[in-house]
C-alpha cells in the first residue's frame, strides 16, 4: 500500500493520489477522481467521478464529493451540507466550506472566483442561499 493510503482506505478505478495527499480511515477515492497537493480524505468520506480535491483541502466525516467538483484551498468538508456543485452555461460552479476568513470558497471550472465573478444575478442568489446552508466551522485558536 502506498505511503499516502493508510488504514482501510481504498483508491480504485482510475483514481489517483499524488504529491503529499493522503487517504485514510475508511475513505474511498474512485472513478477518475484525483486527490493531490496536501489534501486529506479521511473517515468515511468518498471522492468519486471526475472530482478533484487539492491544495490543503480536507474531506472527512461522511461527505461525498463527486461529479466535476473542484475542491481546493482550505476547504473543510465534513458532510454533504458543506459543499455544492452545479453546471450553469456549460461551466461547473463549486462552492464549499473553508477554513479561510470568509468561511467559504468558490470556483468556476476549478478557477477561484468571487461572487462578483458569477455571470448571473439568479446564480449569485442561488450561491448565496447554498452558502447560507453550510454547517458553521469553528476555527480553534491554538495560541497559548
Amino acid at each position: 500500500m502506498s505511503k499516502n493510503i493508510s488504514d482501510n482506505a481504498r483508491v480504485c478505478g482510475n483514481a489517483r493520489v499524488s504529491d503529499n495527499a493522503r487517504v485514510s480511515g475508511d475513505a474511498w477515492v474512485s472513478g477518475d477522481a484525483w486527490v493531490s497537493g496536501d489534501a486529506w480524505v479521511s473517515d468515511n468520506a468518498r471522492v468519486s467521478g471526475n472530482a478533484l480535491v487539492s491544495d490543503n483541502a480536507q474531506v472527512h466525516g461522511n461527505a461525498l464529493v463527486s461529479g466535476n467538483a473542484r475542491v481546493s484551498g482550505d476547504a473543510d468538508i465534513s458532510s454533504n451540507n458543506d459543499w455544492f456543485s452545479f453546471t450553469y452555461g456549460g461551466q461547473t460552479i463549486t462552492g464549499y466550506r473553508s477554513r479561510n476568513v470568509d468561511g467559504y470558497e468558490l470556483n468556476i471550472d476549478g478557477m477561484s472566483v468571487d461572487r462578483a465573478d458569477i455571470p448571473s444575478i439568479n446564480v449569485v442568489n442561488l450561491v448565496n442561499e447554498l452558502i447560507g446552508k453550510f454547517d458553521k466551522l469553528e476555527i480553534k485558536n491554538n495560541i497559548p
